[in-house]
């Protein structure tokens, strides 16, 4: 499969279905087909979401205040996760308290959710397990619906779904092609921000060795918009010295 560039204007979105090699001199990467095997799972199954593309930006607000999604920010703070499975009420209620403080836009998500139910599959990667019932896994992407159910589940655990619909991605994805992947899923978020994009694209190029046109090509963008973003987040990074 080839896609025609243009350097006069923004390149055209890759279908989401499409398997694309990048070649930049010695780097070499392949994104995946997003085609995840259709499978469910409980909400207590999802245990991370150190796969996500943007994880910095679900819950920026409760991060904030110290409290993570999964993970301990603060020692004395409990992932809002583990609050919100937690087997005590006053536990529960905190975690859907702190939500509904700072996080009014999730919540707003959550009711309109329990409405008209998941409509799209989250993506997932096996973390551990080999029977179905003790499979423990990451996210890919989808974190905000996985939330959304969450709190409905919490609200009312009679009415409400502790299943979510997923796509089973291979687990065998390197850290980059996950990324990837997660971006281009989540790349008609309304709430995800210009910077939290550009900190994806300066993890590639940082940490992982990618040069703009490896990162463009791979998510179907020019390597100008990466660029592009790359200074915004330059200019953001010397306003805060």
């Amino acid at each position: 499969v080839s896609f025609t560039y243009s350097k006069d204007r923004e390149m055209a979105k890759k279908p989401k279905n499409v398997e694309a090699v990048v070649d930049d001199g010695a780097v070499v990467t392949r994104i995946p087909k997003v085609e995840g095997v259709p499978i469910k799972v409980k909400l207590s199954q999802i245990v991370s979401n150190s796969a996500q593309s943007r994880g910095m930006g679900v819950m920026s607000a409760l991060k904030d205040q110290g409290y993570g999604v999964f993970e301990k920010i603060v020692p004395e703070k409990e992932p809002i996760w583990t609050m919100l499975f937690s087997e005590k009420i006053e536990d529960r209620k905190k975690a859907m308290d702190l939500i509904q403080e700072f996080e009014k836009k999730l919540w707003e998500f959550a009711i309109s959710m329990s409405e008209t139910g998941q409509l799209q599959p989250v993506g997932l990667v096996l973390v551990s397990g080999l029977d179905g019932a003790d499979n423990t896994y990451d996210v890919v992407w989808g974190m905000r619906r996985i939330l959304g159910l969450a709190i409905n589940y919490v609200k009312d655990s009679i009415n409400e779904t502790d299943e979510v619909d997923a796509r089973l991605v291979n687990a065998s994805l390197d850290e980059v092609q996950l990324r990837c992947l997660a971006m281009m899923e989540n790349e008609d978020r309304e709430d995800e921000s210009p910077i939290e994009i550009a900190m994806n694209y300066q993890w590639m190029e940082k940490k992982k060795g990618l040069t703009p046109k490896a990162i463009g090509n791979s998510i179907g963008r020019s390597d100008q918009h990466v660029r592009d973003y790359l200074k915004l987040l330059h200019k953001r990074l010397e306003k805060e010295k």
